[in-house]
């Protein structure tokens, strides 16, 4: 039974997470498909009847997908074959569970900007809403079908979205699921960590040959372009700035022979190494959304600075956050 019920719903999944992340090129790394199996052991109460319980436990699978909201919290869609409770008389009762729920992703040993890719290994925690059913030859009545369901687990995410997770879910009290299961995830496939070249001052670029100075190489006609500010350690780009990329893809999409230079900081706290990489994140992550709103990469350069060139030489949060910033220039 489980694997006649995990293929349809699988199929209907994968068909619909293919429609959401052709829409969401802009997103990074955001939607997920997964398949798993594991053990399934279900309590059915047959206090009052003239049946018992012979075997609690069977083969179990499960499909689902999922989106990224943070670093931390991603929510998913799930369908769950238990397997089937075996009872006297050659009966059987079958569990299945079609869930909602939310995803605490709480550690990760590599930090926080590999918990915020997915990347490594994560600690998370589940908890969500399910809607159990159940078959059987046997007269039954069903009680509670919506309960809540908890759980937790590990998973590990390669940098291509292939991953992998060990995970034990509890449905209320009628059933308990310990799975391993694949995933991927979709959203990061525009290769532009390796593609794009990231220049920092000081070396000499391809097209150029010239070694650049603070202008950063580039011929500025007009620096009326929006700046991109970011939070202490972050990278990742919210809804929030949305407003400001699309008044850059406006002019660049009214203008086709503009270009722009994209120019990455960060406040002085941490080391110049890790800064410069910090750097490079937020201006990829930019890049990412000008492309997936249809800017093409050749009319993007981009420039990490890290600690150099502060707006603001002082110590305090104000001026910590006015130097955690992408500037966009034009060309």
């Amino acid at each position: 039974m489980a694997g006649k019920r995990v293929v349809p719903a699988l199929t209907v999944a994968a068909m619909a997470l293919a429609g959401s992340a052709a829409n969401s090129a802009e997103h990074s790394r955001s939607f997920y498909l997964g398949i798993g199996a594991g053990a399934g052991h279900m309590s059915p109460r047959t206090t009052g009847t003239t049946f018992s319980v012979t075997d609690n436990n069977d083969a179990a699978m499960h499909a689902y997908i999922g989106k990224d909201f943070s670093p931390r919290v991603a929510a998913e869609l799930s369908f769950t074959d238990l397997g089937a409770a075996g009872l006297t008389g050659g009966e059987s009762i079958d569990y299945s569970v079609m869930s909602a729920s939310g995803l605490y992703y709480a550690w990760n040993p590599s930090g926080k900007s590999a918990n915020a890719e997915r990347k490594g290994l994560s600690l998370f925690g589940r908890l969500g809403v399910g809607k159990l059913e159940n078959e059987s030859g046997a007269p039954f009545q069903q009680v509670n079908g919506v309960h809540l369901l908890f759980g937790g687990g590990l998973e590990f995410n390669t940098r291509g979205g292939l991953g992998a997770r060990a995970e034990l879910v509890s449905f209320d009290q009628d059933a308990q699921y310990a799975n391993l299961s694949l995933q991927y995830r979709f959203g990061r496939g525009d290769g532009l960590p390796d593609l794009m070249p990231i220049f920092r001052k000081g070396d000499s670029t391809p097209a150029t040959g010239t070694d650049l100075e603070p202008d950063y190489g580039v011929s500025i006609v007009d620096v009326e372009l929006p700046v991109i500010y970011f939070g202490l350690d972050q990278y990742l780009l919210g809804d929030d700035v949305d407003q400001e990329i699309e008044a850059v893809v406006n002019q660049m999409i009214a203008d086709d022979s503009m270009n722009i230079a994209l120019v990455g900081h960060t406040d002085s706290r941490g080391s110049a190494v890790y800064n410069a990489a910090l750097a490079k994140k937020r201006v990829v992550e930019v890049a990412r959304r000008l492309v997936g709103m249809g800017i093409d990469l050749n009319r993007i350069r981009a420039f990490s600075q890290g600690e150099e060139n502060p707006t603001d030489l002082g110590d305090t949060e104000e001026a910590y956050s006015s130097n955690r910033r992408v500037v966009i220039l034009r060309q």
